[in-house]
């Protein structure tokens, strides 16, 4: 799927209930196995892809992981259905509010270094 000038995934606070910090931050980024693959028989294109394995990513921040369903129509009846599929996708946008959790732990912890630093370098002084 190509999109011109980018995609816009809703986030209307008017559209949300049970608003909370997520529990997520850098201890579970660095849980994440980062790869590159290449897809079996060329099914989905070729050449490398980047990314992640769902089933590793399921053990840490399950809520990113889902099943794909499919629409199969019956050809005897032609009633269409939605099937799940035996295949996981990851919802990879999903993973930004953590990047940037993680940013966010990290700038803290170079903040702190930062001060403790000054602190003795002042007492070198």
């Amino acid at each position: 799927m190509y999109a011109q000038n980018g995609t816009i995934n809703t986030s209307d606070v008017r559209d949300k209930q049970n608003i909370k910090p997520i529990a997520y931050g850098l201890e579970s980024l660095m849980k994440l196995n980062p790869v590159s693959y290449e897809w079996k028989n060329g099914s989905i294109g070729s050449g490398a892809k980047l990314g992640l394995i769902a089933q590793e990513v399921m053990k840490v921040i399950p809520e990113v992981v889902k099943t794909h369903e499919t629409i199969i129509t019956d050809e005897a009846s032609k009633q269409t259905m939605e099937k799940e599929m035996d295949r996981y996708g990851i919802y990879y946008s999903d993973l930004i509010p953590l990047l940037i959790k993680s940013i966010q732990e990290q700038q803290q912890k170079i903040t702190t270094l930062e001060a403790r630093l000054k602190a003795l370098e002042d007492k070198l002084k």
